[in-house]
């Protein structure tokens, strides 16, 4: 979809041009919050803006504040943003709703708001609801559908220096860190697919999935390639172990469920029931145009959608029910069950 060219949007060049940026540099002794997705990709996005922030531009680090946020549907943002009473608010790898920017907005007494994301139900909010949000006069959008949102957070950052060695932040992130997260987050078919699936479920299995993690910034940082392969090698092993469990948890609990959509359009679908990812449903995947991991919550129910199906976009069928997210992994939630 081509990007909407109105002043909500700037390109990857006028980054430091962006009013929020601006006023930022000129009151950086204020606070300012990070809201960030908690998954590998939204975590790396939010610990590389530190980087910037801390090491590049000098911050006070008690300065900066992290809200880890997954779509809950009772979440609520005006707790932690009355809180930290940050003048500036960054969004990485989020696709909110334009309630929750007029809640940010109202929340923050008409501060500035600088979001970087890369899904596309972004920019069909966006442009869907532009001129409520250029009436805000204080939000500011990178969206690149091309990247996920540590890629974007890379490519806006990478040129700007580290002030106390002089060193641009491209000569100590490794890129292919980087592109690990985005194969992963995108579903990526290409030959580090695998590698990226044992990376995230490397950090996933250490709990190590959280901003303030040494182990996600030494990740990122590292251009040691037996320490990458290391963890590679780590997550490689639960993996393998998983598959065992994730095949008797296949076979005793999943459920085949003809579904229609909204659009009255049927789909063979799978349902499985609790936490993890893509891998519960092993190579099953493949018999079904999308499969379901579905969970209660403390208020109504989650679900995650995946595919491997060229001819399929859950993307579009999340929106359909109000959620988002990538063709081939996507997900929203509902107060009832709609997968019985």
């Amino acid at each position: 979809m081509e990007i909407n060219t109105t002043k909500l949007f700037f390109k990857q060049n006028e980054f430091l041009e962006t009013n929020f940026m601006k006023s930022f540099k000129e009151n950086i002794d204020r606070d300012i919050t990070i809201i960030h997705h908690n998954d590998l990709d939204g975590i790396c996005s939010a610990v590389l803006m530190n980087l910037y922030l801390t090491y590049g531009l000098s911050m006070n680090p008690n300065k900066i504040h992290f809200i880890s946020y997954c779509y809950d549907k009772d979440f609520d943002f005006n707790k932690y943003l009355e809180e930290y009473n940050s003048d500036f608010v960054f969004i990485l790898d989020l696709s909110l709703k334009l309630n929750q920017y007029l809640t940010i907005n109202s929340v923050t007494h008409n501060r500035q708001i600088l979001l970087i994301d890369h899904h596309i139900t972004t920019i069909i909010d966006l442009n869907k609801h532009k001129d409520q949000y250029l009436t805000m006069n204080c939000l500011e959008t990178y969206v690149d559908i091309n990247g996920c949102g540590t890629m974007n957070v890379y490519k806006l950052i990478k040129n700007e220096y580290i002030y106390k060695d002089r060193v641009m932040l491209q000569e100590v992130i490794n890129p292919t860190s980087i592109k690990l997260v985005d194969t992963y987050d995108r579903w990526i078919e290409n030959e580090n697919k695998f590698k990226a699936d044992c990376i995230n479920q490397y950090f996933y299995s250490s709990n190590q999935l959280f901003v303030e993690s040494e182990e996600i910034e030494k990740f990122l940082l590292i251009y040691d390639y037996n320490e990458l392969d290391k963890i590679y090698n780590i997550g490689k092993s639960f993996i393998e172990k998983n598959r065992e469990l994730n095949e008797l948890r296949y076979k005793y609990f999943h459920k085949d469920i003809k579904f229609k959509t909204k659009d009255d359009t049927e789909f063979n679908i799978c349902v499985l029931w609790g936490s993890g990812n893509s891998q519960v449903f092993g190579n099953h995947i493949a018999d079904y145009d999308f499969v379901v991991l579905a969970r209660k919550e403390k208020v109504g129910y989650s679900y995650s959608l995946y595919t491997i199906k060229e001819n399929i976009n859950v993307a579009v069928i999340a929106q359909m029910y109000g959620g988002g997210g990538h063709p081939k992994a996507s997900g929203f939630s509902t107060l009832e069950n709609i997968f019985k």
